[in-house]
């Protein structure tokens, strides 16, 4: 049973339409009819759904129904070839976080996904495909192989085990036709020595404007974009390497960030259970802090902290925050923390709470939020995944963590503080002493504003043919110090697979809400309303979003002025 209702035989129609067009992402948030399937693009299918989009929009009045169809409009025309893997990887992804290894759905799944392959087999193999956009193709069906190798593992019937097969035959199939380059580990140096042979371009200049304007809600073209970041990587340079030259002195290290992250890993040395320890340790101090000083804790907010899975650990290598069946009556959130060593799991303090604020107390209590709503609740088509979802859930997270460094240095200046500050500060005391732990999480969270700032230039310039992706690179290391293999993992291979200007998002819209809290600096009572009213939106596109944010401040601000 769902929770929330279409308002208008329109809405309706539009709500059925995103079923056919996500029917994993609908199962994944509650739509049991939609079990067993993705999105399987038949030409004619496509066909269809473009004609009764047109339809619709025709009919279409209000902004929120005219950027939905829109975005699905412009997902539908414009395909690339990683599609295919990426969708059926992210479907088995979310039914595995779900609800484990069942085979009654993973069954019907994967034939789903065999037919996928074979419906884009056909339109994509004819087409010449950028050099980048293959490499991203075999990356994805790399990732897709390691999945179904779990899957296997688990498996107890041999029909999903031969399906599992199955599939791989099929991806294997897939990347002869489409002539994707063959990697033996797909690390940066193979990819790089790739590029350096041929065309390293995008190849998406004809639609990432368009792409930007109706899959994302932006008013900004590409160059506008870069500037932007380039102007925020100024700002933020010079408080970042203050704490980071203070930090090294510390440590005895040389002043880079990969040296102090490693210094900062050394010197705290969390490793496997420790680390489940303790977060939930944190989690009983940051989380009543939070609460008061930051954004509000809704009563029945009530997230599952888990170690990942072993089926999980390879997809999922430091930490990631989960909502699932957010349309029905009992929505649930997972943070799940990675303790495996082969992978990338975190290792110092100042990294498992900045972690543990972004993904938890940014994604997950969004989610929450979302679904109890504070002021307003979102209707249904706000709180459906679509290409507008995942980036403002990013903006907002991303933001979370400069809101609790903020909400920490108000704390210090404070000549009388609460019992719970006094508690939070206490135990930074005691782990490690309070100078030295406030310097990470300061280090910490302008590391990775710079490193997203960094995304929103990358993503613009190779995007829009601006730049190649090793001319990038290279700027990006001149520029600011960091070398090219950091960064080049924080743009090309996931944030590229998951679309042209994913990767901006978490700047862009950050940025957006950083501006309008601004205005608010001196009420911390106030700001913690507007963070808690942002993060009750749910998901609908950046203009709206950022529009209801500015019309609450604007209703704050006049308490304050008393208009």
């Amino acid at each position: 049973m769902l929770a929330v209702r279409p308002r208008s035989r329109l809405e309706a129609e539009v709500f059925e339409l995103w079923k056919e067009l996500n029917p994993a992402g609908a199962y994944l948030e509650g739509v049991e009819e939609c079990v067993g399937r993705i999105f399987e693009g038949s030409t004619s299918q496509i066909q269809t759904l473009l004609e009764r989009i047109g339809v619709l929009k025709m009919r279409a009045r209000g902004r929120l129904v005219k950027k939905m169809l829109d975005s699905f409009e412009i997902a539908l025309q414009y395909e690339e070839p990683m599609n295919a893997p990426s969708a059926l990887l992210g479907a088995l992804f979310g039914y595995l976080v779900k609800e484990g290894v069942k085979e009654d759905h993973l069954e019907p799944l994967l034939e789903s996904g065999i037919r996928s392959f074979a419906n884009a087999r056909a339109r994509m193999a004819s087409k010449s495909w950028p050099l980048t956009l293959r490499i991203l193709t075999t990356l994805a069906c790399r990732g897709l192989v390691g999945a179904l190798e779990v899957v296997k593992r688990e498996a107890k019937r041999e029909r999903l085990k031969e399906l599992c097969s199955r599939v791989r035959q099929e991806a294997e199939e897939y990347l002869r036709a489409l002539k994707a380059p063959e990697l033996k580990e797909g690390t940066y140096e193979e990819v790089m020595g790739l590029l350096a042979q041929g065309d390293a371009g995008m190849g998406r200049a004809h639609i990432y404007e368009p792409w930007l304007r109706k899959a994302l809600d932006y008013a900004e073209d590409p160059r506008r974009l870069a500037e932007k970041a380039k102007g925020w990587i100024r700002s933020e340079l010079p408080a970042l390497r203050r704490v980071m030259r203070r930090l090294a002195r510390i440590y005895g290290c040389e002043p880079s960030l990969e040296e102090v992250s490693r210094a900062m890993a050394r010197a705290d040395g969390l490793r496997g259970s420790a680390l489940i320890e303790k977060t939930k340790e944190l989690r009983t101090l940051l989380q009543p802090y939070i609460d008061r000083y930051v954004v509000r804790v809704p009563r029945s907010y009530n997230a599952e902290v888990m170690e990942t899975p072993p089926y999980l650990a390879s997809m999922l290598p430091t930490a990631a925050a989960f909502g699932v069946d957010s349309l029905t009556q009992r929505p649930r959130q997972l943070y799940l923390v990675t303790t495996d060593e082969r992978f990338s799991p975190m290792a110092s303090l100042a990294d498992l709470i900045n972690v543990y604020v972004h993904e938890e107390m940014g994604h997950d209590l969004h989610f929450a939020r979302s679904a109890v709503g504070y002021g307003r609740r979102p209707r249904l088509l706000e709180r459906i995944s679509t290409t507008f979802a995942g980036p403002i859930s990013e903006g907002l997270s991303f933001q979370r963590e400069m809101e609790f460094l903020w909400a920490l240095k108000d704390t210090l200046r404070k000549a009388r503080r609460s019992r719970v500050e006094e508690n939070l500060l206490a135990y930074l005391e005691r782990n490690g002493g309070l100078r030295r732990r406030l310097l990470e999480l300061e280090f910490v969270t302008r590391k990775w504003r710079l490193i997203r700032f960094l995304r929103v230039v990358g993503d613009a310039n190779i995007n829009s043919d601006m730049m190649t992706l090793p001319e990038f690179l290279e700027w990006a290391e001149r520029e600011t110090g960091i070398d090219r293999k950091t960064v080049y993992y924080q743009l090309f291979p996931a944030h590229q697979l998951n679309g042209p200007g994913y990767a901006t998002s978490y700047a862009v819209i950050g940025q957006e809400i950083a501006a309008i809290e601004r205005r608010l600096r001196r009420s911390r009572r106030k700001l913690v309303r507007l963070a808690t009213y942002g993060c009750s939106l749910g998901y609908p596109p950046r203009s709206l979003y950022r529009r209801r944010l500015r019309e609450f401040a604007r209703a704050l601000l006049a308490q304050e002025s008393g208009a």
